[in-house]
């Protein structure tokens, strides 16, 4: 009769219970799922602080200068180095379609391996490649290809924040700054009517 009496006492307090292990089980997925939100983003972090690193490595690099284009303040900047200064009657605009031959590397890979990183985009050293519109290009490539002269070949580091078109041919993961071989072997000018 005790035992029967003390089950009946705790019948009021059963939902209470389910409530507090409810809460209880709450409050546990939620700081996991939290922590591993949290690992995610240091995850995003470490790439990004580690980008950023490779691409001010390039700051003193023999060669390479700071290029931007008007209009462009702040940090919308690419480091170039031109092996080749091409024809200064034939400048690039926004506006124009170029032939440009290029290869592409991750910057971090570029730094250890040189020329055994793999490329994420391979032109340089083909027959032929189709025109390109100026204004259709990552805006890093928009602004190194506008400081060059057609039949220029340079050099270019693309911070990752200038990095910001992913094509089926060029995709890369969030914060990866490139590094960049290219030739500009052709401008074509828009018609004019």
């Amino acid at each position: 009769l005790a035992q029967e009496s003390s089950s009946q006492d705790l019948i009021p307090y059963y939902p209470m219970i389910r409530s507090k292990l409810f809460t209880t089980a709450f409050l546990v997925a939620s700081a996991l799922l939290s922590a591993s939100c949290s690992k995610t983003i240091d995850v995003a972090e470490e790439r990004r602080s580690t980008n950023e690193a490779e691409f001010r490595a390039f700051a003193d690099s023999t060669g390479f200068e700071r290029v931007t284009i008007p209009g462009i303040t702040g940090t919308s900047f690419v480091y170039m180095k031109v092996t080749k200064a091409g024809d200064p009657n034939v400048p690039v605009d926004y506006t124009d379609n170029v032939h440009l031959f290029r290869d592409t590397y991750l910057t971090s890979d570029w730094r250890k391996e040189h020329w055994n990183a793999r490329r994420i985009h391979q032109t340089l050293g083909t027959n032929a490649v189709p025109p390109e519109a100026v204004g259709n290009l990552k805006i890093g490539l928009q602004i190194a290809v506008q400081n060059l002269h057609e039949g220029a070949e340079a050099t270019v580091v693309i911070p990752w924040y200038l990095n910001n078109l992913n094509t089926t041919t060029e995709r890369t993961e969030a914060y990866t700054s490139l590094y960049v071989r290219l030739h500009l072997a052709k401008v074509i000018k828009p018609a004019t009517n």
